[in-house]
C-alpha cells in the first residue's frame, strides 16, 4: 500500500450563481499518492476533483517559501494527516431563508494555467471556473475602532486612537498589533513580535490536554496573553479570546502574499504562523493555526510550540449570523429530514424516512450515507 498523502487544508466561502459554496483548498507538502477514483480536470495551477457542489484544490507551490518563514521556535509545519476523504453533497432548497448579506469575495483575482498568470478566460475557455473569474461583488469591509468600540474617523482622530479593527461582514472585533521589529516585548502586550506556546486549562475546549503553560518571566503562553488583555479592559472590553479556524481564515486575503492580510486594517501582521482556539482531534497535544504568509493553509503544531497570536472579540451581530464563524459563540445543532426537506419525526416516520441533516445555523443540508 502506498504511503498516505498529506494535506494542508482550509475551508473558504465563494459563491457561486448566489448560493453559497464551501471550497475546501487542500495542499500537497510533498509527492504522495493522490486518492484514486476521483475524477480531475486542470485549472489554473490546480488539479480540482469535483464531486456536486464542493471542489477540493490542492498545489504544490509555496510550500518550502512558506516553511522557510518559520519563527525561530516555532517549528516548521506539521500537515494535518488525512487518511481519507468522505465527500458529501450539499444541497441547496429554494425554501431556504435567504442570506442576511453577500458573501464576502476571497480577494483572489488573478488566473493561472498551467504554468503562468494569464488573463482571466472567458466561459467555454481553458482554464475557466477558478476563484479569479468569480469577482462577487460584496468586498471585505473593515471600521478602524477607537476604545469602546466608538469608530475612529481620519483627519479628526489621531493615529494613535485606532486600537481596534472591525470586520463589518462578521461583526467580530480584533485586536491591533504594534511595534513589528523583530524585537519581542512582553512588557507591550500587543507587541507584534511577542510568541506563545498555547495552553488552555478548560477541558471543555482543550481537546482533552491543556499544553504548555509559560512560566511568565522567560516564556509566555496564549491564557497568559489573553488574560492580560482581559485584566487591562482593552479596549473597553474584557471578553476577548483566542479565534478559531473559520475566524482566521475570514480575514485571510487570497489575492495578497507576504502576508496575506490587508495591513491598512491589520498592520504589523507578521507573515507567519498564528495560533488558533482549536485542538487538533487526532493528536491532542497538537493544536491548529493559520498561515499569513501564503494565506489559507491550516497546519498543527505540538502545543509546546511558540507561534504568534491575534485575539479577538465577538463584536456586534453583523450580518452572518446564519453562519458558523463565531467560534463558541453559537450551538451546532442538526434536523434530520425526509425527502423535500420534510423534516423527520421520531416516533412517526420509519428509519428509512430519514436521507439528509440541516445544520440548523449555515442552513446547509447534507446527504446522508448509506
Amino acid at each position: 500500500m502506498g504511503q498516505p498523502g498529506f494535506f494542508v487544508f482550509s475551508l473558504v466561502p465563494t459563491l457561486r450563481v448566489g448560493m453559497l459554496h464551501r471550497t475546501l483548498r487542500v495542499r500537497w507538502l510533498r509527492d504522495a499518492e493522490r486518492p484514486k477514483g476521483i475524477p480531475t480536470r486542470s485549472v489554473g495551477t490546480s488539479k480540482i476533483m469535483t464531486v456536486e457542489s464542493i471542489t477540493i484544490f490542492y498545489k504544490k507551490e509555496k510550500i518550502m517559501k512558506t516553511s522557510q518563514k518559520v519563527e525561530k521556535g516555532c517549528p516548521a509545519p506539521v500537515p494535518v494527516r488525512v487518511l481519507c476523504i468522505f465527500l458529501h453533497m450539499i444541497f441547496f432548497l429554494s425554501s431556504f431563508p435567504a442570506l442576511a448579506a453577500p458573501v464576502p469575495d476571497t480577494g483572489q483575482t488573478k488566473c493561472y494555467n498551467n504554468t503562468a498568470e494569464i488573463p482571466c478566460p472567458k466561459e467555454g475557455e481553458d482554464f475557466y471556473g477558478q476563484d479569479g473569474n468569480y469577482a462577487i461583488k460584496a468586498r471585505h469591509t473593515y471600521t478602524k475602532l477607537k476604545a469602546n468600540g466608538v469608530e475612529w474617523v481620519k483627519g479628526v482622530d489621531p493615529d494613535s486612537a485606532w486600537i481596534m479593527t472591525r470586520d463589518d461582514s462578521t461583526g467580530l472585533v480584533w485586536e491591533m498589533k504594534q511595534n513589528k521589529n523583530a524585537i519581542k516585548d512582553y512588557t507591550n502586550h500587543h507587541d507584534a513580535d511577542n510568541t506563545y506556546t498555547w495552553y488552555d486549562t478548560n477541558p471543555a475546549t482543550n481537546g482533552g490536554y491543556a499544553g504548555t503553560h509559560g512560566n511568565g518571566i522567560t516564556t509566555f503562553d496564549t491564557k497568559q496573553f489573553i488574560n492580560n488583555l482581559n485584566a487591562a479592559n482593552y479596549g473597553g472590553y474584557s471578553d476577548w479570546r483566542i479565534p478559531s479556524i473559520e475566524e482566521l481564515l475570514w480575514i485571510v486575503n487570497d489575492g495578497l502574499d507576504d502576508p496575506s492580510i490587508d495591513v491598512n486594517f491589520f498592520p504589523n501582521t507578521v507573515s507567519s504562523y498564528y495560533w488558533s482556539s482549536i485542538t487538533d482531534a487526532y493528536r491532542t497535544d497538537y493544536a491548529r493555526y493559520v498561515d499569513f504568509f501564503s494565506g489559507s493553509n491550516v497546519f498543527i503544531s505540538n502545543k509546546s510550540s511558540s507561534c504568534y497570536v491575534r485575539a479577538v472579540r465577538s463584536g456586534q451581530s453583523g450580518a452572518f449570523d446564519n453562519l458558523l464563524i463565531k467560534g463558541d459563540s453559537k450551538p451546532v445543532v442538526y434536523t434530520r429530514l425526509k425527502a423535500i426537506g420534510v423534516e423527520w419525526k421520531e416516533g412517526v416516520d420509519l428509519d428509512n424516512d430519514w436521507i439528509m441533516t440541516r445544520d440548523d445555523v449555515t442552513g446547509l443540508i447534507w446527504e446522508k450515507n448509506q
